[in-house]
């Protein structure tokens, strides 16, 4: 989180067999609380600190997408449109079309991924009635 403050790009990727926990660990259950919450709150705490402290403002915005079968899905503005990753030659690589949310509080994160993962692809297998067909 320190690093993406600073200007870096980060990414969490989870690799691992059907059923051996990777959403668990990513989103966590319950009140056990999962890799992605904990940044979330701990982004806003850091974000509200450096205002306090610095009389800082910050834009946070948020986009959330699938990967499907090699297609591109945007899971905050669904559609049968299949997006394209293109890159430009000052702002590097994105997604043409995403949808691009502004987000003020952790909250809002939140309710941005459970809106998403309402749309996500599922379908049962062997190990698991319920998995994520995905990458998200």
């Amino acid at each position: 989180i320190d690093a993406s403050l600073d200007g870096f790009n980060g990414v969490i990727f989870a690799y691992g067999q059907t059923g051996s926990g990777k959403t668990h660990s990513m989103m966590g259950s319950g009140d056990d609380i999962g890799i992605v919450p904990r940044m979330n709150a701990q982004l806003f705490d850091l974000l509200n600190e450096k205002k306090e402290r610095d009389g800082c403002e910050t834009l946070v915005t948020a986009s959330y997408l699938e990967i499907y079968n090699e297609v591109i899905r945007d899971l905050l503005n669904p559609s049968e449109k299949q997006l394209k990753v293109r890159e430009h030659p000052k702002l590097g690589i994105y997604v043409e079309n995403l949808a691009e949310l502004v987000v003020e509080e952790a909250g809002g994160i939140a309710r941005l991924l459970d809106q998403g993962n309402k749309v996500k692809q599922v379908a049962a297998t062997q190990m698991n009635e319920r998995s994520s067909r995905s990458h998200s």
